[in-house]
């Protein structure tokens, strides 16, 4: 048996958790760019450790 405060509380906190998800689906969109600029021109610096923390950038495939 279900109680109508059980019900509730379910309820709110199933919306909360799916609000807090698509903020964070809302905040990745929205930073992609922005970082993808940042860490671009990081590795044009040429400084080793910010090369090394950053990665080469985009895998190559050989031939």
């Amino acid at each position: 048996m279900h109680h109508p405060h059980d019900v509730a509380l379910g309820l709110l906190l199933g919306g909360s958790v799916a609000a807090l998800a698509a903020l964070a689906a809302l905040a990745v969109l929205a930073l992609t760019g922005p970082t993808g600029a940042v860490v671009t021109a990081a590795r044009a610096g040429g400084i080793p450790a910010v090369i090394w923390f950053t990665g080469r950038g985009p895998a190559r495939r050989g031939k």
